[in-house]
């Protein structure tokens, strides 16, 4: 998707499309201040002109600790910039749950803004502020026959288990993780 998000803005003559992008990471404790800065520094790179605010912002964070909704308000006016604006946000899931108000506070912001907001999250940790609060949500989930195919092949591919389970076990094995995966999400 970012792929073609950024085919996309590379498209657009006139450079008036912005793309910014995060992805989360449970082994990384990012805070979402930290993930506002990254996306506003990746719009204010693509921006055609210099953002006054990502100045200020910059002189006052020299001078004091900046606040959260500080660093939405600069990147909502750097968006406001563009014709078109995208920001991807992945793995919102794998956000520490201590974080989880500030993460509703940036995306509730941006969500109200002119700016396209897509974010994923795996189902099996639903983040019911953030499914309550926007709309459309679309579920994914792989057919069945992929996921025993992906188990079968993995099976096969490990010798370890290849020679320690029958085929009748392996038929076992494969039909309860496809069945689980349906039930409980990738």
């Amino acid at each position: 998707m970012i792929d073609e998000l950024k085919r996309l803005c590379s498209d657009d003559t006139n450079l008036s499309i912005g793309l910014a992008y995060f992805y989360f990471n449970y082994k990384i404790s990012t805070t979402i201040i930290g993930v506002a800065l990254a996306l506003l520094e990746q719009l204010y790179l693509q921006s055609s002109t210099l953002a006054v605010e990502v100045r200020d912002l910059e002189k006052r964070a020299n001078l004091t600790e900046v606040q959260l909704g500080d660093v939405i308000s600069v990147l909502l006016a750097v968006v406001g910039r563009f014709r078109k604006a995208y920001i991807v946000i992945d793995a919102i899931d794998e956000c520490a749950n201590e974080h989880h108000p500030d993460l509703l506070q940036l995306l509730s912001s941006v969500a109200a803004s002119r700016c396209r907001l897509f974010s994923t999250s795996r189902p099996t940790q639903p983040f019911e502020l953030f499914t309550m609060a926007f709309t459309p949500n679309i579920e994914i989930r792989p057919p069945k026959e992929d996921i025993e195919t992906c188990v079968r092949f993995k099976i096969q591919n490990e010798p370890k288990l290849r020679n320690l389970l029958s085929t009748d076990l392996e038929n076992k094995v494969v039909d309860a993780m496809g069945d689980m995966v349906l039930k409980h999400g990738v």
